[in-house]
């Protein structure tokens, strides 16, 4: 669910600003046209105080008495580096407060695994709010930069196992022998 978690908050972030991208980590990103935000990540970083060793029963069948279980999923964080860009100070501080009204109006993304069409919501919260110097940079463009996590998002091992269920117990009660 990395994959969708990442479109579903690009298609977020499009829905305040349609200038914006997702570009791989580390790299300058050449903007044609401002204003825009660039998302670079994730980075996905193991909730280890997550992880568990069981499995999960997915369904139950009781007609034909069988069950699928999956072992259960490893959970991740996705940290995204945000960059906003605006022609003018005043563009950039437009973008940071439609940035703020997103944070608190949708802080919940609901994303679909495309395989086994689970749908799934993950929540997101800023962990350093865009801020910028105040002065724009050698480009003449305004910018801001922060860091946002995706909590918690779910990944399966794609292994599915089908078994029998248990549909009688039979117990014997003997007498103790003295």
């Amino acid at each position: 669910m990395i994959l969708e978690s990442t479109r579903a908050l690009l298609r977020l972030f499009k829905t305040i600003e349609s200038n914006t991208h997702l570009a791989p980590g580390g790299n300058i990103t050449e903007l044609e046209q401002v204003p825009a935000i660039v998302l670079e990540g994730p980075q996905p970083v193991e909730a280890m105080d997550m992880r568990r060793a069981t499995y999960k029963i997915t369904d139950i069948d009781r007609v034909g008495e069988t069950f699928t279980r999956e072992p259960s999923p490893r959970f991740y964080d996705l940290r995204f580096s945000i960059s906003l860009s605006a022609e003018n100070a005043l563009d950039l501080l437009n973008l940071l407060e439609k940035c703020s009204r997103l944070a608190h109006n949708f802080p919940v993304l609901t994303v679909t695994q495309e395989t086994t069409q689970r749908e799934r919501e993950f929540s997101w919260e800023w962990e350093t709010f865009p801020n910028g110097s105040g002065a724009p940079n050698a480009s003449e463009i305004y910018e801001a930069f922060g860091s946002l996590r995706v909590r918690d998002v779910e990944v399966y091992s794609g292994v599915v196992e089908t078994g029998t269920l248990i549909t009688d117990i039979i117990t014997e009660i003997t007498p103790e022998r003295s």
